[in-house]
């Protein structure tokens, strides 16, 4: 598992809340508390049991998974 602090935003992750509805990705608003859990309509395929590690690299959220490599873009 990780947690990560950044421009007022926790990011944290490791194993998927629930399986096949979510990457095991989440972020959490200090401000707002909104809570944001990412899946398939944020570009992860479900197919099978992601377990997330994240980094902070030059603005950038890197999330390894034994899918690959990925990077969290800004929408």
């Amino acid at each position: 598992m990780f947690v990560i602090e950044r421009e007022n935003k926790i990011w944290f992750g490791g194993e998927p809340r629930m399986r096949f509805a979510d990457s095991g990705l989440f972020r959490v608003g200090k401000r707002t508390g909104e809570y944001f859990a990412y899946g398939p309509r944020d570009g992860f395929k479900l197919d099978g049991y992601y377990k997330t590690y994240g980094v902070w690299v030059n603005d950038q959220l890197w999330i390894a998974t034994h899918k690959g490599l990925a990077v969290v873009t800004r929408r």
